[in-house]
């Protein structure tokens, strides 16, 4: 097996970590719900073990699917619009970018209206 440089050794250091934080996520809910069943009544311990690690994987695969639809609703983004030249100005710096360093695909831009420089990225793929 080839050694990974670059973008690939980046790409497959985050994929681990977000391996590891969602299974954690999914491990500290199972223990917390078990805790709290175990001090409210023993009984109820795994059952709310069960319901706790219900609730965090679905909760997981929600925010890990729909996150990047979830963050730009939450800052009422828009597509940018290559019609308008400051921001068709705009898809072409990060177009620019994107080819400069190599990344396998080109994202889509997103227009915040606000007065303060802003910018973030989202999604799951590279």
């Amino acid at each position: 097996m080839m050694p990974m440089y670059g973008f690939e050794a980046h790409i497959a250091a985050n994929k681990a970590k977000t391996f590891w934080v969602i299974t954690g996520f999914i491990a500290f809910m199972g223990a917390l719900g078990y805790l709290a069943g175990y001090l409210i009544d023993p009984e109820l311990s795994y059952v709310l073990l069960a319901g706790c690690i219900i609730f965090a994987v679905f909760g997981t695969g929600i925010s890990y699917w729909y996150s990047d639809r979830i963050i730009t609703r939450m800052v009422n983004a828009r597509p940018a619009n290559p019609m308008v030249y400051i921001e068709k100005y705009f898809i072409d710096s990060v177009e620019g970018l994107v080819l400069a360093a190599g990344l396998p695909a080109i994202p889509t831009a997103y227009v915040i209206e606000s007065d303060a420089l802003n910018a973030f990225a989202t999604g799951r793929d590279p």
